[in-house]
Formats: structure tokens, sequence, C-alpha cells
């Protein structure tokens, strides 16, 4: 018997097509969540980002290579931070070109809102040996990921 071939599909297996189709729903849900407190998910992005960064990883070409983008599109959402006043630009004392980037204390107090505390919470409600298989699969996939972008793959 021939199986037909549907426009879009590769070989993968059907169990994997549904937890790739889980994964998006994922996704999705928490791609929603972060459109709040007046602020788009890349802005949540990058305010988590700089809360965590150090150094030299405070700079606009930092958070471009963190979110995987181009400069000018982190440019854009360092300017919105900063016109809603929850980061600072100030020049960097080693590179007339760059400058560091900081968090003022509304950008700070803010990410007591952050809409991923929903996705960590609901990650809590999970045993600690499902959390830790999940974290792990998470990891690889995100890493096999990354790399089929980076190599231009995309299929298979």
């Amino acid at each position: 018997m021939n199986e037909r071939k549907t426009p879009g599909r590769t070989a993968a297996s059907p169990p994997s097509l549904r937890i790739a189709d889980q994964v998006d729903q994922v996704n999705r849900i928490v791609y929603g969540l972060g459109f709040s407190a007046g602020l788009n998910p890349a802005q949540w992005a990058a305010l988590r980002y700089l809360a965590r960064a150090e150094g030299a990883g405070c700079t606009v070409s930092a958070l471009a290579h963190h979110q995987g983008v181009t400069a000018p599109t982190a440019s854009e959402t360092v300017s919105a931070l900063v016109r809603k006043d929850l980061l600072v630009r100030s020049p960097s004392s080693s590179d007339r070109r760059s400058h560091r980037l900081s968090l003022t204390q509304a950008g700070i107090d803010l990410l007591d809102a952050d809409p991923l505390h929903q996705v960590a919470t609901a990650i809590e409600t999970l045993s600690t040996d499902q959390r830790s298989h999940l974290g792990a699969a998470l990891d690889l996939l995100a890493g096999q990921l990354r790399e089929r972008r980076r190599t231009g793959r995309r299929r298979g």
C-alpha cells in the first residue's frame, strides 16, 4: 500500500510529531503570557537577560547574541525599554562606541510581575524527577534546534 505524502511532512514519527505539537502549544501559551504590563515577549526576555548579565554582557550586542536577533532588532527593544524608564544606557568606560545597559528600579520592580513566574509555578507542580527529565530534554532540544538554525538545516 502506498502512503500518501502530505505537503510539509517530514520523516518524523507520529509520536515525535505529537510531542512537537505539544511543544508548540506550550510555546504559544508562554508567548501569549508575554504580552503583559505594557511589554511584549522580547522586552520581557531583555529585562530577564539584563537582570542576570554582568559586565560585558550588559550591551546591545550581547543582548542580540543571547536572543539570536540582529543588533538593530535588539536596539529597538532596548530603546522601547529606555522610553518606558525600565532601562538606562550609560557610556562604556572602555569603548566609546558601546553603552552599558542597566535596569532602573522600575525595571527591577517589574520583574516581580514577570509572566514567566506563572510557567515556573506550573513546573513546580511536577515531581523532582519530572522537572529534572524535562529540563534535560529541553536543554537537548534547544541545543539541537540552535545547531540546526546555525547550520541552516531545517528538516530531517
